[in-house]
């Protein structure tokens, strides 16, 4: 019995550190981006806002895209639909603060600056105060900013070019 208890003990110890360790500054990148591509926006609680609109389709003579921006105290999501875009539904920019239990990749309230960096990487640029990366490697046509206030981690966005 001690033995199993020792091994469960060192186990989860190694697991631990292992989580706290991530491979690459490109992983993690990775890994913000595909959470924020799989976000289901249901997930956002306690709405305070819903806007909806309409734009004519650019690509779609007499197509309309219905786009929804739901608005909560942790964060927005922009959602846009029609049936020619693939997907058909999907969101379009997304803000999560940095407050939420769930974020990926480590990231926590009130990381500074400099933890971000070395988490993440140089960013491709800064806006302002805050560290924006492009994504995927070879193609850069995703945006994902970290957005920092007095140095300190605050929220990250999402920004998906369908186009």
């Amino acid at each position: 019995m001690r033995v199993a208890k020792t091994a469960a003990l060192s186990l989860a110890c190694l697991l631990h550190l292992c989580a706290s360790a991530w491979a690459t500054s490109t992983d993690c990148v990775k890994t913000i981006f595909e959470y924020g591509a799989d976000f289901d926006a249901t997930a956002l609680e306690v709405v305070i806002e819903t806007k909806r609109w309409q734009t004519q389709n650019r690509h779609v003579p007499e197509e309309l895209i219905q786009w929804t921006t739901i608005r909560t105290k942790g964060g927005w999501a922009t959602m846009r639909e029609c049936a020619s875009c693939s997907p058909r539904i999907g969101i379009t920019e997304l803000f999560l603060s940095s407050d939420r239990q769930d974020l990926p990749c480590g990231l926590k309230n009130g990381m500074t600056t400099e933890s971000l960096i070395r988490r993440m990487g140089q960013p491709h640029h800064r806006r302002g105060n805050d560290l924006v990366y492009l994504y995927p490697p070879d193609e850069r046509n995703q945006e994902i900013t970290m957005t920092v206030k007095r140095g300190r981690f605050a929220g990250v966005r999402w920004r998906f070019y369908n186009d």
